[in-house]
C-alpha cells in the first residue's frame, strides 16, 4: 500500500476511535441497559447479505463511483445503482450484535476502556467485513434509545457512517461521500413503543425541522438529550461524527464532503427526520435520502419546507406496492394537518424499472376510522423484497451484465496469479469429489489434487467438493493465458471426513502493483493476511477476485 493510503487509514483509525468513544460515553449513562430480542437470524441474515454482494458486484461498485449522489435536486431522477448501494446499506444495519454493545457499555462502565472499544468494535464485525467488500468502512455512531413497557432502556435502533476506502471498491477512483444509516425495527418491543408514541403530534422547537409538527414517536428518540442534558440527543452526536470524519486530514473540507441518509422501516423515519434538518440547519452538505418501506414522519408543514430547500440533492422514497407500512400513520377524516409523506416516492416493480408516483402534499390520505394493521407483516415489507424489486431493476441489471469489472478484465486476459494460499479449517462438507486424487485419499494421509475454475459468463467460477474433512488446504494458483477457458490451482488436502466446500472466483481488474488476501472468518474475525506482487507480463492486468468458502454454514470469505 503506498503512503497516502496508510495515511488515509491511520486518520481514519483516529477518527473512528473518538466516534466510538462518544458513543460509549452516550450509553454508559444507562444502568438498565438491555439488549432486544431478535426476531430474525443473524447467521442467515449475514449469508443473504454476502450472496447479494457477490451478485449485485457491479451494481454496488457503480453507486459507489457516483459517490451515491443523483445530482443537485429536488427534482434529479432516481438512479438505481445509488438506491442499491443505500438499500445495501440499510441492510447491514441489521447485523449489529445488541448483546455484544450492551457488554462494550459494562466494560466501559467498569472504567475498563480497552475491552469496551474491543467489544464495541466487535459488535458490528459483521458490517464492517460487507463494508470491507464494497470497498467502504464502517462505523456506529449513536443509539437512539427509548425505553419498555417494563421501565428498561433499550438499545437497537442506531446509526453508523459508511465512508469509501482509499481506491475504494476494484481500486475505481475515489469518490468523497459519507453514508449515514439508520436501523430499523427488528423487535416487537420497537415495533410496539413506536406505533404507540408515533400517534402523538409534537411540535419541534423553530430550529428543529423548521418548527413543523411531527411524530413524538420518531423525534424523541433522535432530538432529545437525556439526564438532564449530560447525554447529548442522538441528532448532535450523529452531526459531531460527520464533522470528525470530514475533519481528516485526507479528506474533503468541512461542509464539502456530501453526506447521503438512508434506512428501511423505522430506520428509514429516522433517516427522513435526520435529513429534513440537515437541510434546515445547513451546516453539512446534503446529499440525497434513500428510504425504504418508510412510515410518515411529518404532519403537512414539514414535506413542502423540505422540497423547498433541497438544494444538494433530492430525497427518494422507495416503495413496494402492497408494503403496508408507507400507510401508516393516518389521519382520520376531517383533519386539517393531516399526517404527510415527503417527496418523492417512486414505486418499485419485479417487472420494469422504477416509476414516479404523485406527492402527497397537499394531497394526504384520511380515513373515517383507524384501520387494521396487518400482523404478522406481510413480504412485501422485507427489506429482501426491496432488494429483489432493485437488484432487477432494468438499469442495474444492465450494469452488472454488460458492465461487469470481471467480464472486462477477462478480455484483456489474466495470466498469473502467483502466492502460497495457506488456511485452516476444520468442518463438515458434501460427499462429491471434483479433486483429483493424485495420491492416497486414505485417512489421516494428505491427498493432492488440482481444482480447476472454469470460465463461464465473462466471468471465472468454480467449486470444490470432495469427501475428505478439509484440515489444511495449501495452493497456488498458477498461469492462465489469454483466451483461456480454466485456471488451475493444484492443492494438498490433508484428510478427514468431509461433506462440502465451495469457492467462487470472480474475476476484475487490480491497476495497483501489489495487493492483499484476506481471510476472514465471521466467527472468529481475521485469520491471515497474504501478500502478493503483480508479477504479469507487460500490458496484462492481474488477476484479482473474491472468494467465499461455505463450510457447513460458516464462512470464511478472501479477496484480493
Amino acid at each position: 500500500m503506498d503512503s497516502t493510503s496508510d495515511d488515509f487509514d491511520a486518520c481514519a483509525a483516529v477518527a473512528f476511535e473518538n466516534i466510538a468513544l462518544e458513543h460509549l460515553r452516550q450509553l454508559e449513562k444507562y444502568e438498565n441497559l438491555t439488549a432486544p430480542s431478535v426476531v430474525h437470524s443473524q447467521e442467515d441474515k449475514l449469508k443473504e447479505l454476502l450472496a447479494w454482494t457477490r451478485e449485485s458486484h457491479a451494481g454496488i461498485a457503480k453507486g459507489i463511483e457516483n459517490g451515491v449522489y443523483g445530482g443537485p435536486g429536488p427534482d434529479s431522477p432516481l438512479m438505481e445503482e445509488n438506491a442499491l448501494v443505500a438499500l445495501m446499506e440499510s441492510a447491514a444495519m441489521y447485523l449489529r450484535d445488541d448483546r455484544r454493545l450492551v457488554e462494550a457499555v459494562e466494560a466501559f462502565q467498569r472504567g475498563d476502556k480497552a475491552l469496551a472499544l474491543s467489544l464495541h468494535k466487535a459488535s458490528t464485525r459483521d458490517i464492517e467485513m460487507l463494508a470491507d467488500m464494497w470497498g467502504m468502512k464502517f462505523v456506529q455512531i449513536c443509539d437512539l434509545v427509548d425505553r419498555s413497557a417494563d421501565d428498561a432502556y433499550v438499545v437497537g435502533p442506531f446509526c453508523g457512517s459508511f465512508i469509501p476506502k482509499r481506491g475504494g471498491i476494484d481500486h475505481l477512483p475515489l469518490s468523497l461521500f459519507m453514508g449515514v444509516a439508520f436501523k430499523g425495527t427488528s423487535t416487537t418491543v420497537e415495533a410496539l413503543i413506536n406505533d404507540l408514541l408515533s400517534l402523538v403530534k409534537m411540535k419541534p422547537p423553530s430550529h428543529h425541522l423548521y418548527g413543523q409538527n411531527v411524530a413524538a414517536g420518531f423525534y424523541i428518540p433522535t432530538f432529545h438529550s437525556y439526564f438532564s442534558g449530560k447525554v447529548p440527543p442522538p441528532y448532535e452526536l450523529i452531526m459531531k461524527a460527520i464533522k470528525e470524519i470530514e475533519e481528516m486530514p485526507t479528506r474533503l473540507p468541512v461542509n464539502l464532503l456530501p453526506v447521503h441518509l438512508t434506512g428501511h422501516s423505522l430506520g428509514a423515519a429516522y433517516a427522513t427526520l435526520c435529513f429534513a434538518q440537515l437541510t434546515h440547519n445547513g451546516s453539512i452538505k446534503a446529499g440525497d435520502l434513500y428510504t425504504f418501506g418508510s412510515p410518515r414522519v411529518a404532519f403537512s408543514g414539514l414535506p413542502p419546507r423540505l422540497s423547498r430547500n433541497l438544494k444538494g440533492g433530492s430525497a427518494y422514497r422507495l416503495v413496494v406496492p402492497g408494503d403496508p407500512i408507507p400507510r401508516y400513520p393516518i389521519s382520520w377524516r376531517g383533519t386539517v394537518d393531516k399526517y404527510t409523506h415527503v417527496n418523492t416516492l417512486y414505486h418499485l416493480s419485479a417487472s420494469k424499472p422504477p416509476v414516479k408516483r404523485p406527492s402527497e402534499i397537499g394531497n394526504a390520505p384520511s380515513l373515517p376510522g383507524w384501520p387494521e394493521f396487518p400482523l404478522p407483516w406481510p413480504p412485501s415489507h422485507f427489506i429482501s423484497t426491496y432488494y429483489d424489486r432493485l437488484r432487477y431493476a432494468p438499469s442495474v441489471t444492465a450494469a452488472v451484465d454488460s458492465s461487469d469489472l470481471c467480464a472486462q478484465q477477462l478480455e484483456k486476459a489474466v495470466t498469473r496469479l502467483g502466492g502460497d494460499i495457506e488456511f485452516n479449517i476444520a468442518a463438515e462438507v458434501a460427499n462429491e469429489q471434483t479433486i483429483d486424487a493424485g495420491s492416497s485419499a486414505d485417512y489421516p494421509h494428505t491427498v493432492t489434487g488440482t481444482l480447476v475454475l472454469n470460465v463461464y459468463d465473462h466471468c471465472v467460477r468454480g467449486t470444490i467438493t470432495t469427501d475428505l474433512v478439509v484440515g489444511e488446504i495449501v495452493g497456488r494458483c498458477e498461469a492462465s493465458s489469454e483466451g483461456a477457458s480454466s485456471i488451475t490451482c493444484p492443492v494438498k488436502v490433508a484428510s478427514r471426513p468431509v461433506k462440502e466446500l465451495q469457492s467462487r472466483l470472480t474475476v476484475f481488474n487490480l491497476s495497483s502493483e501489489s495487493a492483499q488476501m484476506h481471510f476472514i472468518d465471521t466467527e472468529t474475525g481475521p485469520i491471515a493476511i497474504v501478500d502478493f506482487e503483480k508479477g504479469s507480463p507487460p500490458g496484462m492486468e492481474k488477476l484479482a477476485g473474491t472468494c467465499t468458502w461455505s463450510v457447513d454454514g460458516a464462512y470464511l470469505d478472501y479477496y484480493v
